[in-house]
């Protein structure tokens, strides 16, 4: 029978430490030194490439191998930083880093038994991985879950606990890693849904104000003022209309597996309460790149300002922007009360979070994996929705009371005033929901439910 991959590495490996002892009675060194910069000439896409020339290898086995290789070669450059001997522990350094033998030669040696660890586990068969069957006979699959919030916001929070989920739920046959902030899609959400679309992405929680420009009628959840209450807003998500654009994110290649809540946003600036239409004249407003946001605030009389979330901070801080509009968990994860004075509880949007996997990806899972992440998805909708009504309390107090924010929230009578306005509007917002159909649909839920 074939040894696995695992055993070779193993074996690998204690050929490696017993060569390590041997070497360094020849060279002995008195002095450590900072390997980080070293460390970075040796890049994972050398490795990956490697790997990526045995076309049957899948992303998650490969990530799993550049992550060994690493690691030896890390060991053979510095041993001592690894296993925290050494010089900091006023002993001798078992480093390689001595004087009797160069950086290039140990990188060479390095390099030389990574290509020997890399031809043993190319030879190995491991549960698991590469193809491998998994113990209930499934293949085993590591999905990259992109979000675009830090990853203790609620998105972040529900990331997680959808990644927990789904492992509970397959039985480990399917794991997912959460990597928040953005990172996978340079903060670009548009550019995260056509990754998304090429398989670039795995699977990403992204706002339905972002979908909008790729489907219309997904403006329709923010017409503002449209939803009286989280309730009502939660029904929408789940019931027919929810539904219908779920289904069609088809066309972009992804399988939609869930809408989720968020909650309704609201206006934070640096120059005073808002408490009518008329203290928005002339703000300049952060907004989404979205042409209902931008109607509806320019009617109000701000100036809104679309512009990547990346870069909100840092115009908020520099006074190129007045303000912005979110829900309140963004300005509190994203310490914007450190660059606003006022908090404005307008409820005037509601916008929701599409939780969707490359459609080619989902085609190649199990039935019963698709099953179980479908659950998953569903149970994290319940989770997201609950999470944000018992969280929204504590972070407007929060706010207030230990960031010292100026927090107002709306009469009936202010908010009716901000409603009329919007309402007006609707007939101009129909062409940027561009369905008529739907956008009746959308309109005869609310006013049935």
């Amino acid at each position: 029978m074939a040894r696995s991959s695992a055993s070779y590495t193993l074996s690998f490996t204690y050929v490696v430490l017993i060569g390590r002892r041997l070497v360094t009675r020849i060279w002995y060194t008195k002095y450590r030194r900072d390997a980080t910069a070293r460390r970075s000439e040796l890049s994972d896409t050398s490795i990956r490439h490697s790997l990526l020339l045995r076309t049957d290898t899948r992303p998650a086995a490969i990530e799993t191998r550049v992550a060994r290789t690493r690691y030896l070669v890390y060991y053979m450059l510095d041993y001592d930083t690894l296993a925290g001997t050494g010089a900091e522990k006023g002993g001798p350094s078992l480093s390689l880093r001595g004087k009797g033998l160069s950086f290039g030669s140990r990188l060479g040696l390095g390099i030389l038994l990574a290509g020997l660890l890399l031809a043993l586990v190319a030879c190995g068969q491991t549960a698991g991985e590469d193809g491998g069957e998994a113990a209930e006979g499934e293949e085993a699959v590591n999905i990259r879950l992109a979000v675009g919030d830090p990853i203790h916001s609620a998105v972040g929070v529900t990331a997680e606990r959808y990644a927990e989920l789904v492992e509970e739920k397959t039985g480990g046959t399917v794991t997912v890693e959460v990597h928040p902030d953005g990172v996978l899609f340079g903060g670009d959400q548009e550019a995260a849904i056509d990754q998304l679309r090429d398989g670039t992405l795995d699977m990403a929680i992204l706002s339905t104000s972002v979908y909008a420009n790729f489907d219309s009628r997904m403006n329709a959840i923010s017409l503002p003022y449209l939803f009286s209450d989280m309730d009502q807003f939660e029904s929408y998500l789940q019931d027919e209309p929810g539904q219908e654009l779920l289904a069609g994110l088809e066309e972009l290649n992804t399988k939609g597996l869930v809408l989720m809540t968020r909650t309704f946003r609201h206006v934070t600036n640096s120059v005073r309460p808002i408490e009518g239409p008329e203290d928005l004249q002339g703000l300049k407003l952060r907004t989404p790149n979205n042409q209902l946001w931008v109607a509806f605030f320019r009617e109000l009389g701000a100036d809104p300002t679309p512009m990547d979330f990346t870069e909100v901070y840092s115009a908020l801080q520099l006074d190129t922007i007045d303000g912005q509009e979110n829900p309140v968990e963004v300005p509190l994860a994203n310490n914007f009360y450190e660059v606003q004075d006022y908090l404005s509880l307008t409820g005037h949007i509601a916008d929701g979070y599409v939780l969707g996997i490359n459609n080619d990806l989902w085609e190649s899972l199990s039935a019963e994996q698709q099953e179980a992440l479908q659950e998953a998805a569903e149970e994290t909708a319940e989770f997201k929705a609950q999470y944000d009504r018992d969280e929204e309390a504590e972070i407007i107090e929060e706010l207030q009371n230990e960031h010292g924010m100026q927090v107002n929230e709306l009469s009936e009578e202010q908010r009716a005033e901000f409603a009329e306005i919007a309402r007006d509007l609707y007939p101009q917002f129909e062409e940027l929901v561009g369905d008529e159909e739907f956008m009746n649909t959308t309109l005869e839920y609310v006013e049935g439910s």
